[in-house]
């Protein structure tokens, strides 16, 4: 018997108990792709006179622009966006970093990543962003995970102009110190 393939076996087993839906990739490509290929894009629509609604089924690189010209034109009309993370996953920390950053003052710790040893690996702080003009509605469910259930832990902290609104996350097996 293999010992390696035995060990995974047996991590996949305690994941599965956890995670009756859990799905495993060879490799993050692959994770990815399956995430991009099963997630619609970003979409942004205007509900009524300044208030926005984002719908971002995969938080990545585009739904962070998206959540960008949002708050924007929620501000120029004196409204709000609606972020809506329900069902929502991801593994972008950078899309995580571009949509927490104008919500927070520049430089401050958002959170740290440790390896499966609990070493550190890597240390985020919020970059230099335009404060965000209007108000941001966060709406999470219990199938919110990933990168989106990082930004909606971020979120949980309260930054100024943030509301978040839904049911409990899923959880994450590895879950990050904030």
């Amino acid at each position: 018997v293999d010992a390696k393939a035995a060990e995974q076996a047996a991590a996949e087993a305690l994941i599965r108990l956890a995670d009756p839906g859990a799905r495993f990739f060879d490799s993050a490509e692959a994770a990815r792709a399956a995430a991009a290929s099963n997630a619609a894009p970003a979409s942004l629509t205007e509900l009524d006179a300044g208030v926005w609604l984002l719908r971002a089924p995969l938080l990545d690189a585009a739904a962070a622009d998206q959540v960008a010209t949002g708050l924007v034109r929620a501000a120029a009309s004196g409204g709000g966006l609606i972020l809506d993370l329900r069902g929502s996953t991801g593994d972008n920390l950078d899309a995580v970093d571009a949509v927490a950053a104008p919500h927070v003052a520049s430089d401050t710790f958002l959170y740290r990543l440790r390896d499966g040893r609990g070493e550190e690996c890597d240390l985020r702080s919020a970059s230099a962003a335009p404060r965000a003009a209007a108000p941001l509605l966060v709406l999470i469910d219990e199938d919110t995970r990933g990168t989106a259930e990082l930004l909606a832990a971020l979120f949980a902290a309260a930054p100024r102009g943030v509301l978040l609104v839904g049911a409990r996350t899923r959880g994450d097996a590895a879950r990050r110190e904030l």
